[in-house]
């Protein structure tokens, strides 16, 4: 966490922006560094991912020391994923071995990494443009090593975390950490060399390989925090106060309902069994209107694909129309029937100028146009489906 610098988050707040870094203990490479304000389920899950992609892997075991904050406990069934994908005898494996609780010793590299930063926060207030500096203010701190209380002085800018990260001033510093010779402390003998060079050295001598981004996008799902819930026979569950509708996963034809165990993210529930293991098996959407805001986050929302009936969606909302309830309910019986993404794009090209004399026309000022749209176009599918038949019944005769 910085010390001397507060930013305003997104409810107006002055906060200290965090910093999540991934760091190789052998070379003292950062592979990653990223700000935040909080290192929560998402936030760990983002600066996972960057990690992943960041660099070449050697085929080796591998220890990773995660921190035991909850966001980054969340990781272990990810880690699993990934191995279970990746790891083959005597070559690539993760070994989760994740700090202990208060204990700085367990990340001894990383403490001193962030004491460097701490330093480095100096430069960092000296380059933020001065317009933007509001005040300064006074605090008292605990003094680690001597225990006693001293009063440091926090400088308050008004700018947002996107902008600080825009800035570079945090790739500066990983740059400045990478590329510039130093004393290390190894064994308890003091060594000299530049991280970035000496990882670049190990690197290019040993068999490596890169994670497939699309692979790890699958593993970030088990990342989220985990709640119980029960699906319904017809596919429903009932989560935190709204509805929600499965539409990945065998879950209809039975009289039972099933437990299960959800991860929220948008307006979307990733489905799991209820076991130790707690294997992903499918997806749900929300149907019910809710009052609660939607948050986007940003960076993280483009990790992860939509299913191909979110997608569908999203472009028919896109197109104008309104796919809420009866709306989503009425799509996804069509979408069993053959519905899809190319599908749709094709109708909604054909009845292009249809759908735009109800948009622009306006005499329908007031009414429902979306619901109206949204009924056409249904009625347009029903009629490509009969098309599609004559003319799959046509070939059959001709062949016959």
């Amino acid at each position: 966490m910085f010390h001397y610098i507060e930013i305003k988050d997104q409810d107006g707040n002055w906060r200290r922006p965090i910093v999540i870094e991934f760091l190789d203990t052998g070379s003292r490479y950062m592979f990653e560094m990223g700000i935040y304000f909080s290192d929560s389920n998402e936030i760990s899950v983002d600066a996972f991912f960057k990690f992943l992609k960041s660099t070449k892997f050697p085929q080796k075991k591998i220890q990773i020391r995660p921190d035991n904050s909850n966001g980054f406990l969340n990781l272990k069934r990810a880690i699993k994923e990934i191995n279970l994908k990746y790891s083959l005898p005597d070559k690539f494996y993760f070994s989760a071995d994740f700090a202990k609780i208060k204990n700085p010793k367990n990340k001894a590299h990383l403490e001193s990494s962030h004491r460097r930063l701490h330093g480095f926060e100096d430069y960092i207030i000296d380059k933020l443009p001065k317009n933007k500096l509001i005040k300064r203010v006074p605090r008292t701190k605990i003094n680690k090593k001597t225990g006693k209380q001293e009063t440091i002085t926090i400088s308050r800018f008004d700018i947002t975390i996107e902008q600080l990260r825009e800035s570079k001033l945090i790739q500066c510093y990983m740059n400045e950490h990478n590329e510039k010779y130093r004393t290390f402390s190894v064994s308890g003998r003091q060594k000299k060399w530049a991280p970035k060079e000496k990882f670049e050295s190990y690197i290019s001598k040993v068999a490596t390989f890169k994670f497939d981004e699309s692979q790890i996008e699958n593993f970030l799902k088990y990342g989220y925090r985990k709640y119980n819930a029960t699906v319904a026979p017809n596919g429903r569950i009932r989560f935190n106060k709204c509805d929600y509708q499965v539409i990945e996963g065998k879950f209809y034809g039975g009289t039972k309902r099933v437990s299960v165990k959800v991860s929220m993210y948008e307006n979307m529930l990733y489905i799991f069994e209820t076991g130790k293991e707690g294997v992903y098996i499918g997806e749900a959407m929300l149907i019910s209107d809710t009052d609660k805001p939607k948050r986007t986050k940003k960076g993280i929302e483009s990790r992860l694909k939509k299913s191909k009936f979110e997608q569908l969606v999203i472009y028919l909302e896109r197109k104008g129309m309104i796919v809420k309830n009866k709306e989503l309910e009425r799509l996804m019986e069509l979408y069993k029937q053959g519905l899809n993404f190319d599908v749709a794009v094709q109708i909604v090209s054909k009845h292009k100028k249809t759908y735009d004399n109800y948009l622009n026309n306006r005499e329908f000022k007031g009414l429902h146009v979306g619901i109206i749209l949204s009924n056409l176009f249904f009625a347009h599918f029903e009629e490509y489906k009969k098309k599609e038949k004559m003319e799959n019944a046509t070939k059959e005769q001709s062949n016959s």
